[in-house]
């Protein structure tokens, strides 16, 4: 499930925003969304320690692909400034964390941190398939709050929110 913010949306300039989630499963920041079609998307897999990853994705024309993806530790670049006991891979259920994109010209940077540790940097990618769009948040098989959203620059247009749901049973 995806929830858009489509009063807000970002050419250049900084999204961030806390997060938790309550098990397993799949947490997603949403960023430049046109249409379901067209977006970029930063995953934070909090499956079992073995499928911990983060995958920066990209939707272009109804086709879904993978630009980078870290699924080791050893991967993360500049992982020496961590704590040598901190996993920070991942997820893990009831702890904040901080994502941060920055969208410079046709750069996407992405930081992490779980609120405890130096924030890092865990993308810096060269893209420019879509110049703008919304931001947003979804989840997979969990749930999650999100808290201290921070967007800079924006440019506000219609005040409304746009849910797309798929296969989402409510009761």
């Amino acid at each position: 499930m995806l929830l858009i913010l489509k009063n807000k949306y970002i050419r250049k300039g900084e999204f961030r925003v806390s997060f938790n989630a309550d098990k397993e499963g799949v947490v997603s920041i949403v960023f430049k969304y046109m249409n379901r079609d067209n977006f970029y998307l930063f995953e934070i897999s909090g499956y079992t320690e073995k499928d911990k990853l983060f995958r920066l994705r990209k939707k272009i024309s109804g086709k879904m692909t993978e630009i980078k993806k870290i699924d080791s530790v050893d991967e993360i670049p500049n992982a020496t400034l961590l704590n040598k006991n901190e996993k920070l891979l991942g997820y893990d259920r009831d702890v904040f964390y901080q994502v941060r994109i920055l969208l410079e010209k046709n750069i996407i940077k992405v930081f992490y941190s779980n609120l405890r540790t130096k924030e890092i940097m865990l993308f810096n990618e060269k893209e420019d398939d879509i110049q703008y769009g919304h931001v947003g948040f979804g989840t997979f098989m969990t749930t999650a709050a999100f808290d201290k959203i921070v967007l800079r620059p924006i440019v506000a247009t219609k005040s409304i929110i746009f849910l797309l749901i798929r296969n989402v049973h409510l009761s």
